[in-house]
Formats: C-alpha cells, sequence, structure tokens
C-alpha cells in the first residue's frame, strides 16, 4: 500500500507530509464508505511544544485542563487531533505542552493512532479499529469439504481408547457429525465484514477495551470496561441560546461518580467562521479529569476512550452515519 502523501501550497512552498497506515485487507478497505475531510488551506507556525517524558509525568495525570483541538501546523491537520494542556512559565506566560496527538487513518474503520508527546513520537500508547463480525452462514444440505473438516476428522475421537458409556438417547449418526464439522470448517473460513457499533482499542501494555455505543433512554453512551470497572461516557446535549451543544461526562457505573468531562469551547462568530473555511469538523473542546488520585494507567485510558469518543460521535453527525452501527 502506497504511503497517503497530503501537499499544499504555502507562501510558494510546498509541504509534503508521508504517513503510512497500518495494513488493510481489501475487503475492509472496498467495503468502507469513504470518508474523507478536506485539507486545511492555511497551516500556522506550532504555538505547542512537544512535551519531554520528565515533563509529562509532572504534568499527567492532574485535574488540569486539556486543550483538544485539529492539528493546525500540518495540511492534513484535519486527521489529527492534539490535547495539549497549559503551564506558566516565568512573568505569568503561559506555554502550551502537547501530551497526546490522535493520529487518524481510516475514519469509516475508526482506524486511530495515540501517541504521547507529539505526532512523530514513537511511544504508541494505543491503536484502535473499529470491530467486525462474521456474517451468519446457513449449513448446506451438500457442503463443500474443506481442509479444516479433512483435518477434524482425521483427528476423530475414535483413535482415542475409551469406555463404551450405556446408551441414553438417539444414537447420532456419522453424517450429521461430518455435516457439523463441514459448517465449523465453512463458518471458520468466512471473514468478518458485518460492522457493528463497537471499537477495539489495544493499548501498548496489552490491556483490550471495548468500547460500545448504543443508546440509551433519550441519550446515546459508550460503555467500556477497564479492570473489572465498568465505565460510560454519556452524551448530554443542551441549548446555549438558538444553538444546540453537546458534552460527554465519564462515569463509573460501579460508584456513580462522575470523573472526567468533555466541553466544547465557546467560540466567537469569526472563530466558528475560521474553523468551518478550514474545514475543521471536530471543535475545539476541553478535557478535564476530576479525580485526583488516579493511576497513570488509568489517566491514559480516560484520555484515549474520550477522544475516540469525541471523535467517533462527530464522524456520526458531520457525516449523517446513523444509518450505520
Amino acid at each position: 500500500m502506497k504511503s497517503t502523501i497530503f501537499q499544499q501550497s504555502l507562501r510558494g512552498k510546498t509541504v509534503s507530509i508521508h504517513e503510512h497506515p497500518p495494513k488493510q485487507k481489501e475487503s475492509e478497505s472496498s467495503n468502507s464508505p469513504c470518508l474523507l475531510p478536506l485539507a486545511r488551506r492555511i497551516c500556522y507556525q506550532p504555538d505547542a511544544m512537544a512535551c519531554t517524558p520528565k515533563e509529562f509525568g509532572e504534568l499527567f495525570p492532574s485535574t488540569k485542563r486539556i486543550l483538544i483541538q485539529h492539528d493546525d501546523t500540518s495540511p492534513d491537520g484535519n486527521l489529527n487531533l492534539r490535547a495539549d494542556t497549559e503551564v506558566t512559565v516565568s512573568q505569568g506566560r503561559k506555554v502550551k505542552l502537547t501530551l497526546f496527538h490522535l493520529r487518524m487513518y481510516d475514519l469509516a474503520d475508526r482506524q486511530f493512532s495515540l501517541r504521547r508527546y507529539q505526532r512523530q513520537s514513537g511511544r504508541e500508547l494505543c491503536s484502535s479499529k473499529r470491530k467486525y463480525l462474521r456474517p451468519a452462514v446457513e449449513a448446506s444440505s451438500t457442503p463443500k469439504r474443506h481442509p479444516l473438516s479433512m483435518a477434524l476428522r482425521k483427528m476423530s475421537f475414535k483413535t482415542i481408547p475409551h469406555k463404551p458409556r450405556p446408551k441414553s438417547g438417539p444414537e447420532v449418526r456419522e453424517d450429521d457429525s461430518e455435516d457439523d464439522l463441514d459448517f465449523l470448517a465453512t463458518q471458520a473460513d468466512v471473514e468478518a465484514t458485518v460492522p457493528t457499533a463497537t471499537i477495539r482499542i489495544e493499548f501498548s501494555n496489552y490491556a483490550q477495551v471495548e468500547l460500545s455505543h448504543s443508546s440509551r433512554g433519550d441519550g446515546k453512551v459508550y460503555d467500556f470496561e477497564y479492570w473489572g470497572e465498568k465505565y460510560t461516557w454519556r452524551r448530554n446535549v443542551y441549548q446555549d441560546g438558538p444553538e444546540s451543544v453537546f458534552s460527554f461526562e465519564l462515569v463509573n457505573l460501579n460508584t456513580g461518580t462522575c470523573i472526567a468531562h468533555i466541553t466544547p469551547d465557546r467560540l466567537s462568530p469569526r472563530q466558528v467562521r475560521k474553523e468551518a473555511g478550514q474545514g475543521s469538523w471536530i471543535p475545539p473542546c476541553s478535557m478535564r479529569i476530576l479525580e485526583k488520585q488516579i493511576s497513570t494507567d488509568l489517566g491514559d485510558v480516560i484520555v484515549a476512550t474520550g477522544l475516540i469518543v469525541l471523535t467517533d460521535d462527530c464522524i456520526r453527525r458531520h457525516w449523517h452515519e446513523a444509518h450505520r452501527p
């Protein structure tokens, strides 16, 4: 697969960005609808610095506000999200440091990569992908002979010595057993092509989280489980004058405690027009972790699931994906 190349002419210069997305099976890429945001017409000088591992350890996790926005420094910034924090330096001056960077390879398949520190960092925290299921296959009256079923037949239990059991019911015909083996082999050969509303997240520490979108009551929720604790990102909608505004809150279902939330930043009409002109489809937001004493691993899960929930929800609303799972 060729690398994705974004090119944009900026003040007489051409900026090229090469990214190598994860390899896909042809069936996956061909079945996915094309969701492609616009390239950003104007790129700015970075206003945030990548934090060092030492700075990261001092700044995260904490209850300080995390600023979420598209990466406005590159033409493909609408396929990237930055998660920054602000620190105060000498003479009260504030500086932005990037804590996390989310790279979006395939919006339809929810193929994302979350890294610490910056976009070019080799420290990938986790990757995600939409979960697919195998379509149901009906048993055929004349099933084909599959290599797997032949191998299973060779491993017949008749070769294992055992004591005969008393007959307690109708005997199972050998033909039925062979049909079952053929059906299992056929099912194993079927590719998973049915999309679900679940996103599977794999972390670098081998933890796995399944983030499931569903409707509950009048709202939308994203449920997941981590180390035996059940959590949900709950989507809330409220009216701000004539405008409907969304927000998310993360609730520990075992305790009922809200431990984090995501809210959109208030923008002026000029800023709204500017974002729209750049093709932005995820609004600038702020995330805040409310728990003061949490582990770094749980903090990573909160940020990862929060960014993916925000992105998934914006995909559904921007590209009208309501008809999909």
